[in-house]
């Protein structure tokens, strides 16, 4: 024990006979000397991750440029960041909420990274990760690696992190930025992964993997920071249709993305809908009374398209839920301690 924090056992067994007598104060004098040695390598490990989070927050913040001496200084902690990087940016609503206790917040982000950090580098060697206030950044070497590759690599490490925090109800999700070709260029990649680690929760939720280009036409709508605002123009243009809470509004509405997504080719819609043909034209001419004539004027389809595409980010295409209490609710010996 070391303090109220206990660190492990020691075990002593004779393997002949009886325990010697006073084996008992030697086995506690012992204890004490591996509590200190355990606190000093944790002491070491901390300074060490403050050192390299400050390095990476200078680095994604645009504060250094891409000189020999700040790559020496990324080489001093193992990073491999000479080539193209690709900066990721992981949360949680463990780590987002830190109203509560800071201090507390900042210990299980340090916790989640350390978890994120060992199981990434089986995978990648000579990534950097820190975590930085709210969010855990890695700053990937490439490798030669696609976009592609990459988005499996980080579903693959999310998805086995996940695993072990499950059980406590926290969900990592990542967001990707595009390859940075040097370190003056982390500033950028590290803002889009950042909109693509949020635009992809709200989208697909808490535990989503996003890449920067995978978000089209999701990009434009992020940069609204006004939900009203999008609220106002999916009611606008969508009608009845934008009721949330009514059953047969979502039906129609689904119905109107299919039609859409395949140009209106009402057989295939049909096939996709599992519904006669007869009754695909049907509800086209129910949604066209509903909206206009969206099959013969491409404007309106195209606020139609970008409506349905604000109601699905912002989650308006589903019925309102009261906000969920997520505090901390995470000790740092619960769920944390299996990741690691």
């Amino acid at each position: 024990m070391a303090g109220d924090q206990r660190h492990g056992w020691l075990v002593a067994v004779h393997r002949s006979g009886a325990m010697m007598l006073g084996a008992g104060g030697v086995l506690e004098r012992a204890a004490v000397i591996a509590a200190l040695s355990v606190i000093r390598l944790q002491a070491v490990h901390s300074v060490e991750l403050r050192f390299q989070g400050d390095l990476v927050r200078r680095l994604v913040g645009g504060s250094v440029g891409h000189t020999e001496r700040t790559l020496a200084y990324t080489r001093s902690f193992g990073w491999r960041l000479d080539g193209p990087v690709a900066v990721l940016v992981t949360a949680t609503e463990t780590v987002a909420d830190a109203t509560a206790d800071p201090t507390r917040a900042l210990d299980v982000l340090d916790r989640l990274a350390d978890g994120w950090r060992a199981a990434l580098e089986p995978e990648v060697a000579g990534a950097a990760v820190a975590g930085l206030a709210t969010e855990i950044v890695t700053l990937l070497p490439l490798d030669g690696r696609t976009a592609e590759e990459v988005s499996a690599l980080v579903a693959a490490v999310t998805s086995r992190v996940n695993g072990r925090l499950r059980r406590v109800g926290r969900l990592l999700g990542t967001g990707i930025g595009r390859p940075a070709d040097s370190l003056s260029a982390l500033q950028e990649a590290h803002r889009q992964a950042q909109r693509a680690l949020g635009v992809g929760q709200e989208i697909h939720g808490g535990s989503a993997v996003t890449h920067f280009d995978q978000l089209g036409v999701f990009r434009l709508l992020s940069l609204i920071p006004d939900s009203t605002e999008l609220r106002t123009y999916v009611d606008e243009v969508l009608g009845s249709l934008a009721d949330a809470a009514d059953a047969d509004s979502a039906d129609l509405r689904e119905t109107l993305r299919v039609l859409l997504e395949t140009n209106l080719n009402v057989a295939e819609s049909a096939r996709r809908l599992h519904f006669h043909y007869n009754t695909m034209r049907y509800r086209i001419g129910k949604l066209e009374r509903l909206l206009g004539p969206f099959t013969t004027d491409p404007t309106l389809r195209l606020n139609l398209l970008l409506a349905l595409h604000a109601a699905r980010m912002r989650g308006l295409d589903q019925p309102h839920r009261p906000p969920v209490d997520a505090g901390l609710g995470l000790s740092p010996d619960e769920g944390l301690d299996a990741l690691l």
